[in-house]
């Protein structure tokens, strides 16, 4: 089982095609709730809030609820996509390996939360060593995005049956997407460079503000 689960952070497609069924099963909707689940757990704790029960069961149904449905429509583009390179998954199929493909990124997630409400602690209210761990996890964050997207180009174009370069041209609008995403991580790591935007993050820091909201406070002001 250990084995199967570090294999999906660099041959996915082989755990994943034999894996493949007509239907997506409440198995492998299992599959996607524990690490969402994980994941909102950590996020929240890693922007300082309790992890309240009452607020955080909604939290998690709203926010597995949220996944399933982006999944769906991730799914369907890539099926429509897929087409044009002549792909021959079907949508269930696709929905499948990308249910997978979610465990490794939201793992990586997982740990770098951590990471972030460790540094928060070991720092002792040092801020300069607290934003310069963050400038570190978001360019963590460009080369693990960059890694995923091969991973998962790997895998559509397996599933779909098609080159690599087709795959790239089936998976291309999630790719102009993540570049968006790079784009505001380079923002957030070039600002802690620069010395004014530096001291307007040291005012808005708790020592809980995740990178998206370091960014927003960092770009209203």
């Amino acid at each position: 089982m250990m084995n199967l689960f570090l294999k999906l952070f660099y041959k996915p497609e082989e755990v994943i095609l034999p894996r493949l069924e007509p239907k997506v099963s409440w198995a492998h909707l299992g599959i996607l709730a524990i690490p969402v689940v994980l994941a909102i757990m950590t996020n929240t704790m890693s922007q300082g809030k309790p992890l309240n029960l009452m607020t955080i069961i909604p939290g998690m149904l709203g926010g597995f609820v949220g996944v399933a449905i982006v999944l769906l429509i991730y799914s369907y583009v890539l099926k429509l996509l897929g087409l044009l390179v002549g792909g021959k998954a079907t949508t269930n199929e696709i929905a499948i390996s990308q249910i997978y493909m979610i465990i490794p990124a939201i793992t990586i997630n997982i740990v770098l939360n951590l990471i972030v409400i460790l540094t928060g602690v070991i720092t002792e209210n040092d801020v300069d060593i607290y934003i310069n761990m963050l400038m570190v996890s978001s360019i963590l964050w460009i080369f693990i995005g960059a890694y995923f997207i091969f991973l998962n180009i790997k895998v559509i174009s397996a599933v779909q049956q098609v080159s690599f370069n087709k795959g790239i041209i089936n998976y291309s609008i999630f790719i102009i997407f993540a570049i968006f995403s790079l784009i505001g991580n380079i923002n957030f790591i070039m600002a802690g460079f620069d010395q004014v935007k530096r001291e307007n993050m040291k005012t808005n820091i708790n020592f809980s503000n995740s990178i998206d909201d370091l960014q927003n406070k960092m770009f209203d002001n």
